[in-house]
Formats: C-alpha cells, structure tokens, sequence
C-alpha cells in the first residue's frame, strides 16, 4: 500500500507508541489472526438461543428489552471498530446485532 494514508498510519503508531500491524512477533502475528475466527465463531454462542426461539418456538424467560439493548450496543461496538480500523471487532459485533435483533424478532413472533 503507497497511499499517504499508509504512511499517516505508520506514522501514527509511533507518535503514540503503538505496537506495528502485522507485528513482528510470531506469536502475536499468529494472536491477531485467531482475532479474526473469534470474531466470527464468538457470536455463535448465541445459536441455542435462537434455536429455542425459531425451532422450539420457547420464549419463556427472554428479556425483550435486554436482547434490544444488547443489539443497540453492537452497533456502537461497530462504529468504534470501524473508527479505530479493527476489523475483527466490525465483524463480531455486526453478527451479534443480526443474531440479538433475531432473538427479538422471534419473541416478538412467538409470544
């Protein structure tokens, strides 16, 4: 990448004594490649949810409200990954969104 953004980032980091991306370290270039499954296997801990709501159509016990503010705040997550250019912190936290508003949803369906 030649852009000058490229070199405005680079810079950037050593202004404020980042660590480099991709790091020198094996193991933390290694670290922040697992970022990106978790980002994407993390939110599957919510798939029983969804499968009591849509499959055994059970709703009994779900907050409404939290599964909705729990979905709102993804996007704040989203904006903030977005800003500070984390792409694994996008990733998660947009498949959250679409798997809390689902919850929603679907108690909304099945009450």
């Amino acid at each position: 990448m030649n852009s000058p953004l490229h070199h405005l980032h680079i810079r950037k980091r050593i202004y404020r004594n980042l660590e480099e991306f991709p790091h020198r370290v094996a193991w933390k270039r290694r670290f922040d490649r697992c970022m990106y499954a978790i980002a994407i296997f993390s939110p599957l801990a919510t798939v029983p949810q969804i499968y009591d709501v849509f499959v055994r159509r059970s709703v009994a016990g779900i907050s409404v409200t939290s599964w909705t503010l729990y979905g709102l705040l993804n996007f704040v997550w989203v904006a903030y990954g977005i800003i500070h250019k984390e792409a694994p912190i996008v990733i998660s936290n947009i498949i959250f969104a679409i798997f809390n508003f689902s919850i929603v949803f679907g108690v909304l369906i099945f009450r």
